[in-house]
């Protein structure tokens, strides 16, 4: 390759790979904005013997024969509407803040006679590559109960399952907002991504929110600045000993 060609195509690296790229979330409509329901929100899943979900990428599985109804109180709520909608219209002490996120948010009662879990496929892995998985959560409790509570959520993806951080919730409070990363090695090309609220004690009940969610491979850097200066240094110093041979013909 002839020096002005070498120059030439550090010219093309340098435009087209000086700037990182954005990693693809292969989490499907992580924001639950995708939805039949409207504000304020409402049950997860449609009432009936079968949960059908509300909420598009997204399955649910209850705990006991029926969904939609207080006895699975896994809900949808909108922005800016302080969270009335949960558990049909008996809504959460408040004032509930709006995600960080922005725009819907998930509720689940972390008592285990009530709550139910939310998962999606997520297919595109490679087997052996660690992702990274990040999402908000938050705390708050079923309006009409009384006493603190804890909360946090349960998360799998495959056969490994992770517990968020810990909140400490006081009677009729609001934990903020706060994010969550966690990191997983993916053993298949498609697994199962499951939330489950996770609270105490049973029968005030603690109320775990989660908005945010995208899960993003680790595994292969994206090219930035390091990786263009060293294919530059590496294509220059090509050019410098071509020119030097040339003089010594």
């Amino acid at each position: 390759m002839k020096c002005p060609a070498i120059v030439a195509l550090l010219v093309i690296c340098l435009f087209g790979f000086s700037r990182p790229g954005k990693a693809t979330n292969l989490v499907q409509n992580g924001s639950f904005e995708s939805t039949t329901l409207s504000s304020p929100g409402g049950y997860f899943c449609q009432s009936g013997a079968t949960c059908t979900s509300n909420v598009a990428d997204w399955a649910s599985v209850c705990n006991v024969s029926s969904c939609g109804t207080g006895y699975t109180v896994l809900s949808l709520l909108f922005a800016g509407t302080n969270g009335s909608a949960f558990n049909g219209g008996i809504g959460l002490w408040g004032p509930i803040a709006d995600s960080p996120d922005g725009g819907n948010f998930v509720a689940d009662d972390g008592d285990a006679t009530y709550g139910a879990s939310l998962s999606q496929t997520v297919n595109g892995l490679v087997v052996g590559n660690t992702y990274s998985l990040s999402f908000y959560q938050a705390a708050a409790q079923q309006s009409g109960s009384n006493g603190p509570t804890t909360e946090r959520w349960q998360v799998s993806l495959g056969s490994d399952t992770q517990l968020s951080t810990l909140m400490n919730n006081p009677s009729h409070g609001f934990q903020s907002w706060n994010q969550q990363t966690m990191t997983f090695t993916a053993t298949s090309t498609s697994e199962l991504l499951t939330f489950m609220a996770v609270g105490t004690p049973s029968g005030v009940p603690p109320v775990s929110l989660l908005d945010g969610v995208s899960l993003i491979s680790t595994s292969v850097p994206e090219p930035g600045p390091v990786y263009v200066t060293a294919l530059g240094l590496g294509l220059l110093g090509l050019c410098a000993i071509r020119m030097h041979r040339k003089r010594r013909i």
